[in-house]
């Protein structure tokens, strides 16, 4: 079973960098009206698009890689594997393959078979060992992300979130994509290139209260929570290809 996560507060005390107010709920509803300076349209989508696989090194023992690294499902049979310090041994989460230091990037994953996840980009100094914070995504300083538990939509860093909403019926492909040099990252339905959520400068007083940028490489980061029930077929995403 997925252990329950205990959403921290944001701040009562409102900062004014770059135009958002917080309250003790976090105001989605303010912030999120006020990003996407940026509106990511699909002809960016293909110039910006970069091939993103999984990296079966990093990712947790009960998360089954296939072989073209494309798809990855929760398995109850642990998959074997040797010790390797690159792997999460206890929360059910892994990297990408691939990292940047510079440019923009966008990918999109295919989530409709999988009741609950996160999708967003880590540091390769997050943790990799325990299951404190500091190794689950957007938990820390070190991850961003979006995820979906018991059908709530929120965006996490630095153990802050903003709420998005109720899962929309037609969320089956997320969107990503980053602009290292501005330090934003940005999540859209990629169904429909709707906007869901933005961190970013603008945003950055929310999460963590102070200018929002990156300093480090950053990798597509990837995490699955046991479900409750016992489904039909194995929860799983998968990376798409945009002619997909």
């Amino acid at each position: 079973m997925a252990e329950k996560e205990q959403e921290k507060p944001l701040d009562k005390d409102p900062e004014q960098q770059c135009g958002v107010s917080t309250t003790a709920h976090g105001n989605s509803a303010q912030a999120s009206n006020r990003i996407h300076d940026f509106n990511l349209q699909p002809q960016h989508s293909s110039e910006y698009y970069s091939t993103v696989t999984f990296d079966q090194n990093t990712s947790h023992k009960n998360l089954m890689v296939s072989k073209d690294q494309t798809s990855m499902c929760f398995t109850s049979e642990p998959q074997p594997a040797a010790d390797n310090p690159l792997q999460f041994d206890k929360v059910c989460s892994a990297l990408g393959t691939t990292s940047w230091l510079t440019g923009r990037h966008y990918w999109e994953v295919d989530v409709k078979c999988c009741s609950d996840w996160s999708v967003g980009i880590a540091y390769r100094t997050i943790e990799r060992k325990g299951k404190l914070k500091t190794a689950k995504l957007g938990r820390n300083r070190h991850s961003w992300c979006i995820e979906l538990r018991d059908n709530q939509l929120s965006a996490w860093h630095n153990d802050r979130h903003i709420s998005c909403g109720i899962r929309h019926p037609t969320l089956h492909r997320v969107g990503v994509f980053v602009d290292y040099e501005k330090g934003l990252l940005a999540f859209y339905n990629a169904s429909t290139m709707k906007p869901i959520q933005e961190i970013s400068c603008v945003t950055g007083a929310v999460f963590d209260r102070m200018r929002h940028h990156f300093t480090e490489p950053v990798l597509p980061a990837f995490r699955l929570f046991p479900s409750h029930s016992r489904p039909s077929t194995p929860d799983h995403i998968e990376i798409c290809t945009l002619d997909k």
